[in-house]
């Protein structure tokens, strides 16, 4: 076996035993605690956007689905309008997309790599001393990391994203239950 098929046949079983699953730790009790009181989120994407764009994910595209998710679980968005009341707390999206073409050349259809990680952040004071105060501290985190083929990259990612964005809305939910009438 030369070289070449090595490499790509240890690429390629390194990438099927990592599948698209959440982290470890998601929901723990400090994470869901941390969500108390919020009641507005600004949402910010950060998508690779080379190899993102190759496959039709826009920043926009996905920051739309996010706004919309948040907004039908009656989270008010706060999107930087003029007269707006400004929110502190944002819920961070990073997609990072990694086309495999030049890794895997001659397959018809040689996937990508994707990897998500969605932040709650916010301001938070130091127990060890309260006078230092941070204004993004991340303290709930998701994230995910899987390949897709090509072909069905664009929906599964966007698929993959609005999960993680349930996980929160979940976890968001058990921190702020609505108090019955």
């Amino acid at each position: 076996m030369n070289c070449t098929v090595w490499v790509k046949s240890v690429f390629i079983l390194v990438l099927l035993w990592v599948p698209m699953r959440p982290s470890l730790g998601q929901g723990t009790y400090n994470q869901m605690e941390s969500l108390q009181g919020i009641e507005s989120l600004r949402v910010l994407v950060e998508p690779d956007t080379r190899d993102a764009h190759k496959i039709g994910l826009t920043e926009l595209q996905i920051k739309t689905d996010v706004e919309l998710q948040l907004q039908q679980a009656n989270i008010t968005v706060v999107d930087g309008t003029p007269g707006e009341v400004p929110t502190l707390y944002v819920l961070y999206v990073n997609l990072t997309v990694l086309s495999l073409e030049n890794i895997i050349p001659d397959d018809t259809d040689p996937g990508v790599t994707v990897s998500i990680e969605i932040e709650l952040r916010q301001p938070a004071t130091l127990v060890r001393d309260p006078s230092i105060v941070t204004f993004s501290a991340i303290t709930w985190t998701q994230s995910l990391l899987g390949i897709s083929s090509l072909e069905m990259a664009h929906t599964a990612i966007r698929e993959q994203i609005r999960n993680q964005v349930d996980i929160f809305l979940n976890d968001y939910r058990t921190a702020n239950p609505i108090a019955p009438s």
